[in-house]
Formats: C-alpha cells, structure tokens, sequence
C-alpha cells in the first residue's frame, strides 16, 4: 500500500530537474534553470566584469564572474550573444576545474557552466570572437544559482562593441556601430510613444473641438492626423531598415519578431486609408473598423517591441528603463481609459457637454506632458546604454 501510493506521489509532483555536473545545454537560449521555481526579481548580488568596451577579431576578452560581497553561488552558465539575440557567438576558454565549456546554439565552447555543486565565489573565463567578427555588439550575459529555488537569470555585463581599429587595452570604442542602435531605438520610442499616440488620440477625441474649422478645404483634426501618422509611419521604417542594415542577419527571439509585426502592419496602415469609402457611404463603417482595429493591435504590440527591446539594451540592475516604460504604459492607459468614458458619457448627454469641447484639448495637453517626460527620460537612457560604469 505505501508503495503504490509513493508511486501515485511520484507521478503527479511536477518535474524539476538540477544538473549539479553543469550539463545544462537544455538552458542555453533561455538561460532559465529548469528547477520548477521562478527567477528572482531583485537585485543581482553578482556581477560580470570585462576590461574593456570593444573588441576586435583575434582578441582574447577575459571575462570574470563573480558575488559581491560575501556571496557564493553554486552554478552558473555564461555566454555571449549579440545584442537582441539568444544565439552564443564566440567561443570560450577555462584553465579552472570548476568549470567546463558547453555547445550552445551547435557550437563547441560557446558556453561556460559548473562542474559540481560546490560553493564558488569567482570565476574566470577567456572570449575570443567568431574570425568572421559576428555578433557587431556583444553582451555577456550569465544565469548564478545560489541554491535550486533560488537563481537569477541572465545577470549582464556592458556591451562590448566590434572596432576593426581595436587592438587590445581598455580605450573606449570609437566605431559608430552603437549609434545606429541607439538611432533605431530613439526612432521607435518617438514613433510609438508620442507621434502615433497623438495622431491616434487627435482622430478619436478630437473630432468635436474641431467641428467646423477648415484647412486646405479638410476638417482640422484631419489635417493634424495625417502628418502626424505618416512621420509615425517613415520612422517605423527608417529604424527598421537601419537595424537590419547594422544586423545583416536574423537576431532571433521575441523583439525582431514583434518589430516585424509592426513595420508590416503599420505599412498596411496607410494602404487602408487610401483605399476608404466617402463617408456617407453606408459600407464606411468597414474603413472604421479595419482601420481603428488595425491601429490599436499595433499599438499593443509596438509597446510589447519597446519593453522587449529595453529589456535588451539596460544593463542596469534595477532595470529603471524597463520600470519607466511600465510607468509610461500605466499612464497611458489611465489616460485611454478616462478619455474613453468621458466620450461615452459625452455621447449620452449632448446638451451637459456642448460648452465643455474645449476640455479636450486641454486633458491631451496635460497627457502630451506626461509623454514627453517618459520619453526624455527613455532617451536619455538610450543614449547611455553602452557606456560602462
């Protein structure tokens, strides 16, 4: 009887494997401990330290790992990726028996991880990039496991930065590679944060305030609209094509994808305009549908594309970028959703409302405000991602 309910136990308690020997190659894109509990959230107590900010071909990039204070950790795995990816560029070297190298992404050496489950409070491993001088912009990123439910994941060093004028030293890079990725950057930021946020808010809340004024013989709202949309649009695809141009490749995980999700939708988005029906036609109401739908899933996922593309640029511990972005998306949404019920409420109540058009204009002020101060401080982070501290 104690047997087969020790069985019944073993067949419905949840899978959780520990590889104290460090083959952990299962791991090697998420970089997540298959131990059936979650990743921390607070503040690393580890760090990944390298000696310089660029890289050159031939280079051997020491790389050390290591607790503050302190602190042990029991396992780790550590890697190298271009900035946006998930795939292992380089290969490492050890001269520790604490630790050995893996094959990650089909590459022999790529990875570095434990030996045993033994305490360990430093390590070091040597990096020597592809001879092809793939991965342009690297990060070093490594997941510590002090103990099976506690581990923090993809703990990242400064970004290095590919210099064919490199030759070794700690000089900071002079190539202008990190600019074009800031560039692509501050261009999605300003297009999915501010221009298209305004033009979206202007033809849905502000048709009412400017009922009855003209310009170039077309109803002010439109007017406003439509450039702010098409800068929107032609700055989707400049930062699109200037990351792709920097990549020449495909980087891989959820931030290409949902960046191609918006530049191909948003391209759409124009097409759909062209093609709209006058408005008294009575199939007008498909234009409105298509194109308001149409509006608001790229919206959601240009947001996604933000968080998932600071998420790769923010080295910092804190992740204050990603935390600011939450801040501006919470904002906006309380913004969305009040100016959503007042305009329900407005339409339900006609005549309590006929003198108050102009509130509208001044609660998008304030929400305008709000943005740009999001927005400088996103920025400013941008601009100083790839300095180290």
């Amino acid at each position: 009887m104690l047997g087969r309910a020790a069985l019944l136990l073993l067949c419905f308690t949840p899978a959780a494997w520990c590889f104290p020997s460090g083959q952990v190659t299962a791991s090697c894109d998420s970089m997540v401990p298959q131990h059936g509990a979650n990743a921390q959230t607070s503040a690393s107590p580890y760090t990944v330290i390298v000696d310089r900010t660029s890289f050159n071909v031939g280079d051997q990039v020491p790389v050390q790992i290591q607790g503050t204070g302190s602190n042990t950790f029991k396992g780790f795995l550590l890697k190298a990726t271009q900035v946006g990816s998930q795939t292992a560029v380089g290969s490492f070297s050890v001269s520790t028996t604490s630790a050995q190298l893996l094959a990650c992404s089909q590459k022999t050496g790529s990875a570095v991880a434990h030996t045993s489950g033994a305490a360990k409070s430093f390590i070091q491993a040597i990096w020597t990039p592809d001879s092809s001088g793939s991965g342009k912009t690297i990060q070093f990123s490594t997941t510590f496991v002090q103990s099976k439910s506690v581990f923090w994941v993809a703990v990242q060093s400064p970004v290095l930065t590919f210099n064919g004028n490199f030759t070794g030293g700690s000089s900071a890079a002079t190539t202008q590679t990190p600019s074009i990725v800031k560039a692509h950057g501050s261009l999605m930021l300003i297009s999915w944060m501010t221009t298209g946020t305004l033009g979206m808010l202007v033809a849905r809340y502000m048709k009412g305030m400017s009922k009855g004024n003209k310009m170039f013989g077309k109803d002010l709202w439109f007017v406003v609209h439509v450039p702010l949309m098409f800068l929107t649009v032609a700055a989707t695809i400049i930062a699109f094509i200037i990351i792709f141009v920097y990549a020449q490749d495909w980087a891989g995980g959820a931030h290409p994808v949902l960046g191609c999700l918006v530049m191909i939708l948003a391209f759409i988005q124009p097409i759909i305009a062209f093609m709209r029906c006058e408005p008294q036609d009575p199939r007008r109401y498909v234009f409105n549908w298509a194109h308001s739908l149409n509006a608001l899933v790229i919206k959601v996922l240009a947001v996604a594309a933000i968080f998932t593309g600071l998420q790769l640029i923010d080295g910092s511990d804190s992740q204050w970028m990603v935390k600011t972005m939450s801040g501006f998306a919470a904002w906006e949404c309380l913004f969305y959703i009040f100016m959503e019920a007042r305009l329900r409420w407005k339409t339900h109540n006609p005549d309590r409302t006929r003198r108050k058009t102009n509130m509208n204009g001044l609660l998008v002020g304030v929400y305008f405000l709000g943005n740009i101060a999001f927005l400088i401080a996103l920025l400013v982070g941008i601009g100083q991602a790839t300095v180290v501290p």
